[in-house]
């Protein structure tokens, strides 16, 4: 089993979309969006290649969280970097931006 390891990123995006999820529906909202992050994240754990691969040179992999969010993550031997959570509302052009800068 990975371990999952958070960038900074990662931990200011999720927050951000917390944050959004409580103004504009509440507590509900995050509840859900944050229960199905972390139930994917133990999903993750024990099956890394789960994803779609992004960039096969560096070993970056993305998931489909909802219509709304990606989460893309790095595999390494021993452990999981999440890298980012990408809204899918972007262009597509951001979401290699952020993947070349990883």
């Amino acid at each position: 089993m990975a371990q999952i390891i958070w960038t900074p990123i990662a931990v200011e995006d999720f927050e951000s979309i917390q944050e959004y999820l409580q103004v504009k529906f509440g507590d509900q909202s995050v509840t859900k969006f944050t229960k199905r992050v972390f139930s994917f994240l133990r999903v993750l754990e024990n099956h890394p290649d789960i994803g779609v691969t992004e960039l096969k040179e560096k070993n970056i992999k993305s998931f489909v969280l909802t219509k709304q969010t990606t989460i893309l993550y790095k595999v390494e031997i021993d452990a999981i970097f999440l890298i980012a959570f990408f809204d899918n509302r972007q262009k597509p052009e951001s979401k290699k931006k952020l993947i070349d800068k990883f």
